[in-house]
């Protein structure tokens, strides 16, 4: 092969990514709705929280507020929890409530994936006490999460930077890529099932709606994309 067959062969070759909502995608369950149920069990979370966080899910029940304030109530939840405790509890949750209930199928995508070269990253909602433990489980290369402001080893009760949801979702997984590969030529592969994550197809250039609403299955189908059930 002459060099400048070898310096088109580089030009070309994309650095290929996959990014994995979670919720629906690969989990039926809400991750972080299951932790704070989880917190609330073990009695963990501290007096004026709780009352907070009750209210603000039944309001969100009830549809009075919407998906973005119960991210933020999830990590409300955690304020003024030492990080280790939190760490401990995280775990108890993942292994008892939430690996069980994680698609096979979805698990073995994954895996498939990082065999051909895929960059693994999945966008989650929640917090990154539950968000961790479930990347390190399925392999990802980085969890784009929301985070909380530390102080003195306790959770605060402020989220730290965007939270990961519609646009911010998109934008902060954007970051992230770059932060990983910097401006090399990508690939990008979304899967995602709801309409809330519709913004993550604005990077892809191949399109997976998994157990997906009418909005990404159509989104999916007018873009050549794979319509796929995970379980």
């Amino acid at each position: 092969m002459s060099s400048s067959t070898r310096s088109t062969f580089r030009m070309e070759t994309k650095t290929q990514i996959a990014v994995f909502d979670v919720d629906g995608t690969l989990i039926a369950n809400n991750i972080g709705i299951t932790f704070v149920r989880y917190l609330d069990r073990a009695r963990a979370i501290r007096p004026i929280p709780k009352i907070v966080v009750a209210i603000g899910y039944a309001l969100y029940k009830v549809k009075f507020v919407g998906f973005e304030t119960a991210i933020r109530l999830g990590n409300f939840a955690l304020a003024g929890l030492d990080i280790s405790r939190v760490a401990t509890l995280a775990n108890e949750c993942f292994e008892k409530e939430i690996r069980p209930r994680i698609f096979q199928d979805g698990l073995n995508e994954i895996k498939a994936r990082k065999q051909q070269g895929y960059t693994i990253i999945l966008a989650t909602g929640a917090h990154e006490a539950i968000a961790a433990p479930f990347g390190r489980y399925v392999g990802a290369d980085v969890t784009v999460c929301t985070r909380s402001v530390i102080a003195n080893d306790k959770y605060g009760w402020q989220a730290k930077g965007e939270i990961p949801y519609k646009t911010k979702k998109r934008d902060l997984v954007k970051s992230a890529i770059t932060e990983i590969v910097g401006q090399k030529r990508l690939e990008i592969t979304v899967y995602t099932d709801e309409e809330k994550d519709l913004a993550l197809f604005d990077i892809a250039d191949h399109f997976v709606a998994v157990n997906a609403d009418t909005v990404i299955r159509q989104t999916a189908k007018s873009h050549n994309g794979r319509i796929v059930e995970f379980r």
